[in-house]
């Protein structure tokens, strides 16, 4: 009996050293502000074409994007959506900031600082704030002490996530962060992100994640681009704005790809669209 009880006991010890912080909605990110410069950003894409062993796994019109909207990249296994990430992340003009979080990420399997260390070495934010950001991902106490190249590959993909979103960014590539998240660590990236002011296109298979968080949504499967407003029940006016760049943002997507077509078969049905797409344009433009 003795024995039994010991072991019940030591049980009990052990589930209290693993059990992690909760995570609430009680966290309050408020912090975590961003300075002016990235929300007046914009991102031209130029068009693109993407093969591998001669087959043609995308190809692309040109596509602008503006500080604010968050486009989620999305299709099957093996339609190309790291490449075009890996694409849009070698095109992003030098002098804007960016982040690109990706599923293979090795430079920190070599890290030996702490991980408490390295996210403050990326950031102002304070001790406290830092441990917030720590909790809201749902790191456990004893990790933040812990040497990044001691973590798990799960825990680091973490830490790389922590590291970008507590960083002062123009555009925010992320590439299915959502792998290594669990449902509460989830939600506050989908509440962190929704709050991020500049240019974030994303791979996610969550398609609960992606409804409540993109603006718009590019299909590889299919090659469209379609709106995807997460916040349809709000209708200020800044909202409606909002909902009109969107808008905008798929004209351009239609316009471009009929540049394209016209330019290798050009004929008076696809001219007759371009004008109508154009006049439709301009009159959004106006309404701006």
């Amino acid at each position: 009996k003795k024995s039994h009880k010991a072991r019940l006991q030591l049980v009990d010890r052990l589930q209290a050293m693993d059990k992690p912080e909760p995570v609430t909605e009680q966290y309050d990110v408020s912090f975590l502000t961003y300075s002016q410069k990235n929300i007046n950003r914009t991102l031209y894409i130029p068009p693109k074409r993407c093969s591998v062993q001669g087959k043609i796994l995308w190809d692309l019109p040109a596509l602008t994007l503006m500080s604010g909207q968050k486009l989620a990249i999305t299709g099957n296994n093996g339609t190309g959506k790291t490449s075009y990430l890996n694409y849009v992340n070698s095109i992003i003009p030098s002098h804007y900031r960016k982040g690109y979080f990706q599923q293979q990420n090795s430079d920190s399997q070599e890290d030996d600082r702490t991980l408490y260390q390295m996210v403050r070495d990326v950031s102002s934010l304070s001790q406290h704030e830092l441990r917030t950001m720590m909790a809201v991902l749902n790191f456990k106490t004893y990790n933040i002490e812990t040497r990044v190249n001691q973590l798990s590959s799960g825990e680091r993909a973490k830490c790389h996530l922590l590291c970008l979103l507590i960083q002062d960014l123009d555009v925010l590539l992320v590439d299915e962060a959502t792998n290594f998240l669990d449902i509460k660590a989830l939600e506050a990236l989908e509440r962190i992100l929704k709050k991020f002011p500049g240019i974030l296109l994303f791979v996610s298979h969550d398609k609960t994640f992606v409804s409540a968080l993109a603006t718009s949504e590019l299909s590889l499967d299919y090659q469209v681009l379609s709106s995807s407003r997460s916040d349809s029940c709000e209708h200020d006016a800044r909202n409606k704005k909002s909902g009109r760049k969107d808008e905008l943002t798929i004209l351009e997507f239609r316009i471009s790809s009929l540049l394209s077509q016209l330019s290798v078969n050009p004929n008076t049905k696809l001219e007759e669209e371009y004008q109508e797409l154009l006049a439709e344009r301009n009159k959004l433009s106006k309404l701006k």
